[in-house]
């Protein structure tokens, strides 16, 4: 196991879904975990497709390493309760060092779009979709670790157990379609949205926080390419 202060290797904040860090925490409660890879995650069921983002996500909290060992800070989240909170504020404020030390934000007193041009412009995160996105990420994992945040960032960035749980089904139907023959099986019941792509195949969208992202972007490409937005 790794021991020491992260590794400054340039990773940007967690990107994703809430869902993945939730489900990855979780894991620490019921084993220890000493190496994380593409392999691992697969049998684990976290972040399926997508588990060099979180992978990623997990070097610049300081968890793994560059080579996917555990550092001594996953040790201290597979604790519970206080403690458990105790530990993952020493890890937030370590890799969010800038967010903290720097910038020096008043997570109680902030507003939630205070807080998302931080991601985008002190962490040079580029849109305010993805900005955003990291800004729940990092919301998320202050509320699990008790952070006192504002009622503002709470409102506009927090991830209730609810809202982990629902659905947008009723306002993505139109665009869920039985697939182009050859392209596989029938849409599954907790697939949201699927994206065909010309001489590749198709990505099925099964959590919302991805379906969000993915449906920014191509409202972004649509009017760069000026297609005509279909009426909702």
């Amino acid at each position: 196991m790794s021991e020491g202060k992260p590794e400054k290797t340039g990773y940007l904040p967690p990107q994703g879904s809430v869902k993945w860090y939730d489900d990855f925490l979780k894991l620490l409660e019921t084993r220890k975990v000493t190496k994380v890879d593409k392999e691992f995650l697969q049998n684990q069921e976290i972040a399926s497709g997508n588990e060099y983002t979180i992978i990623a996500g997990l070097k610049f909290l300081g968890l793994i390493d560059k080579e996917g060992n555990a550092r001594e800070a996953m040790d201290t989240l597979s604790v519970v309760g206080e403690k458990r909170k105790e530990n993952l504020i020493t890890v937030l404020h370590t890799a969010y060092s800038l967010l903290f030390e720097g910038v020096k934000i008043d997570l109680e007193h902030t507003d939630a779009d205070t807080l998302v041009n931080c991601f985008k412009s002190d962490y040079k995160m580029g849109s305010p979709t993805t900005a955003g996105n990291a800004a729940r990420i990092f919301v998320f994992l202050a509320q699990k670790a008790g952070m006192p945040l504002s009622k503002g960032i709470i409102d506009e960035l927090a991830v209730s157990e609810e809202k982990k749980k629902e659905t947008v089904r009723p306002k993505t139907e139109k665009i869920r379609q039985e697939p182009k023959e050859g392209l596989g099986d029938k849409l599954s019941e907790d697939t949201l949205a699927r994206f065909t792509l010309k001489d590749v195949g198709y990505v099925d969208i099964k959590d919302k926080d991805t379906f969000e992202l993915a449906k920014a972007y191509l409202k972004l490409l649509s009017k760069k390419l000026e297609i005509p937005e279909e009426e909702s």
